[in-house]
């Protein structure tokens, strides 16, 4: 059987190892003498040490135990069996930074196991060896300019001053003063908080030795403000130099817009409407406040904007229009933002025409003959004939059959909302009248499908005045 003992007192107990007890007899000998065998557990009794060596040296460890036989023995390299070092003792022939680690040994037998304490290797570069020429060294070193990080200099993008935010593309630049390899460039905060590794993204130029870089920086980690610190050293010795940039102040916050004046769905009848608003931005500042009004397509300036306050003096270019008015702000960190939308009517109305019997009364005189001084190049009004309406080819033209379309255009008279009526020469009845608005230096054209035969006047008013007229005929 298995025997152990255990010794008690006041304080406590405590067990002694277990040995086992093992009874041989022949059975039909109830003679024979017994005979007990005790077996005892491994127990290290010599550890291994932990050695400090050169790289290239060799390097021993080696163990002691007791216990009952036969002992096995395994060693293991941080924790992992090394394979083939069964022996009592482990040699590296030639120890390199890789060997470095902690060395144990496992003992074990049939009964139980132990592992030794732990020995540290350590693989040490020595100190360089004195050269005889450590003078003429001493001297090249001398003749060397200090090595130094110059101009170091963070940017963000054009624009946008010294302000940046998520998603901006930062540069960098600045010099050493002699050759230098990089070792490490990172973004902190005025804090020394590290944020990002950027060395990925700089370069030295090995003749010139100018540093130059670009880096994506996705987010700025909640850092009010960044700078990088940079760390190159010599490449043929062991001097290093370090340098930090300027900051660069970080704005993640779009500025807030509004238009306050005047308010939604207001209706005017005179030009020009002063339209006002609201502009701010607690951190980098507005540089820009515009205006859209033909929905958010296009912006232009504001016409002022000081303290917060804008103004705008907008001028409608069609009557019986509503406008969907926008406001636009952007600050220096480049970020904008735009307002609710404004809707305004502008509803002018149209100065009545002349009277028709005093019109009527003039156009009943006329006829054909008296187109005879109108060019369609002069100002005014004009009839065409549509020779190919794909290709915008006209005829003009003041006699038409029932068969062609005739076309009436309107030069000189850009930036003016225009009225075209059609009259009767025989009766004076007014058989149509077009309001229309003609963008300004442009020329505006209006086809017809002719339904029936006579004489006509097509008449041209400019804010109720008549400007311009011309005669057509239409046969069968």
């Amino acid at each position: 059987g298995v025997f152990c003992c255990r010794i008690t007192n006041a304080a406590g107990s405590v067990e002694s190892d277990a040995a086992q007890l093992s009874v041989t007899a022949p059975p039909d000998d109830i003679s024979a003498k017994a005979k007990l065998i005790v077996q005892l557990p491994p127990e290290v009794t010599r550890h291994p040490a932990s050695q400090t060596i050169n790289p290239g040296k060799s390097v021993t460890f080696s163990v002691s135990a007791s216990g009952t036989p036969p002992l096995s023995f395994q060693w293991k390299k941080d924790g992992i069996d090394i394979a083939g070092a069964t022996a009592d003792n482990f040699t590296i022939a030639s120890a390199q930074k890789d060997d470095e680690g902690v060395y144990t040994c496992e003992v074990r037998n049939d009964f139980s196991h132990v592992v030794s304490s732990a020995a540290r290797l350590v693989i040490e570069t020595p100190a360089p060896e004195i050269s005889e020429n450590i003078a003429s060294l001493d001297h090249q070193l001398k003749q060397k300019p200090p090595l130094a990080i110059r101009n170091l200099f963070l940017a963000a993008p054009d624009g946008q001053g010294q302000y940046a935010h998520n998603g901006n593309i930062l540069t960098i630049t600045g010099s050493a003063t002699s050759p230098a390899i990089l070792v490490s460039a990172h973004l902190e905060d005025n804090q020394e908080r590290f944020i990002r590794d950027i060395s990925k993204g700089i370069q030295i130029d090995p003749d010139t030795f100018d540093i130059k870089g670009s880096v994506f920086v996705g987010s700025f980690r909640g850092a009010d403000a960044v700078l990088l610190k940079l760390v190159v050293r010599d490449p043929e010795d062991s001097r290093s130099a370090e340098n930090k940039s300027n900051l660069v102040f970080v704005d993640n916050n779009s500025p807030e817009v509004q238009i306050t004046e005047p308010t939604n769905n207001s209706s005017f009848k005179t030009s020009p409407i002063l339209i006002r608003g609201t502009a701010s931005d607690d951190l980098s500042g507005i540089v820009s406040v515009e205006i859209s009004t033909d929905g958010g397509l296009t912006y232009c300036r504001v016409d002022s904007f000081k303290d917060g306050h804008w103004d705008y003096s907008f001028r409608p270019a069609t009557a019986r229009t509503a406008y969907n008015i926008y406001a636009r702000a952007t600050d220096k960190a480049g970020l904008s933002s735009i307002s609710d939308y404004l809707t305004i009517n502008y509803i002018r109305s149209q100065p009545a025409a002349p009277k028709a019997a005093k019109t009527n009364k003039n156009i009943l005189q006329g006829n054909l003959s008296q187109n005879k001084n109108k060019s369609p190049d002069d100002i005014g009004i004009c009839t065409y004939r549509v020779t190919d309406l794909e290709h915008s080819r006209f005829q003009p033209t003041e006699l038409f059959s029932l068969k062609e379309d005739m076309a009436i255009i309107v030069k000189g008279y850009g930036g003016n909302v225009v009225t075209i009526k059609i009259i009767s020469s025989s009766s004076g009845e007014v058989l149509f009248e077009l309001v229309d608005y003609i963008p300004e230096n442009k020329h505006k054209i209006w086809r017809w499908k002719l339904s029936s035969t006579g004489s006509f006047q097509a008449v041209l008013f400019v804010d109720g005045t008549q400007k311009d007229n011309v005669y057509f005929k239409i046969v069968q």
